[in-house]
């Protein structure tokens, strides 16, 4: 659930979680139209609608350690896979994703703790975005999820935040 929401803070239009079980290495996926997500100069608005852009995206809960490489490799070959409509299963939970051989896509990594240097490195040579628990408070504290005044002073409050990730 959160990685669709991260996505659809981003501006994507279509975002969904993939199920608990059997998803294939792949958690959380949505797609943004450019057209919707920047205001161009008319000549090329038309063209920018044209444009999607797919995320493809894993989120790890881990608090207390850290993701390592083999989450990147995995994430990796999940992509992979998933382009050529490789599974284990019957794919029409990424149906409506639409990816193709030659779809602009981003990856995402996700997780409530750190990155290790090993997989830090990785995913920047792979082109894997990925964001810590850190990284992921600060971009929704930016955009004032789950914060509340009170007093005059923003303030954390996990009932807004549970609001904001339960929103369909």
């Amino acid at each position: 659930m959160f990685g669709s929401r991260i996505l659809k803070e981003l501006g994507a239009y279509h975002a969904h979680i993939t199920p608990r079980s059997d998803d294939q290495g792949i958690d959380f996926y949505g797609i943004l139209s450019l057209g919707s997500a920047f205001q161009l100069p008319s000549p090329f608005f038309q063209l920018a609608h044209d444009v999607e852009l797919r995320f493809v995206g894993q989120a790890k809960h881990y608090p207390d350690r850290p993701v390592g490489p083999s989450a990147v490799r995995e994430l990796v070959g999940s992509i992979s896979l998933a382009r050529h409509q490789v599974f284990t299963r019957d794919p029409e939970f990424l149906e409506d994703l639409g990816l193709l051989a030659l779809n602009p896509l981003l990856a995402m990594l996700f997780t409530t703790g750190w990155f290790t240097r090993g997989a830090l490195e990785l995913a920047r040579k792979a082109g894997v975005m990925i964001r810590s628990g850190e990284q992921l408070a600060l971009f929704l504290a930016e955009r004032g999820v789950g914060v509340v005044q009170v007093s005059g002073a923003p303030t954390y409050c996990p009932d807004a935040f549970s609001s904001w990730l339960n929103e369909s």
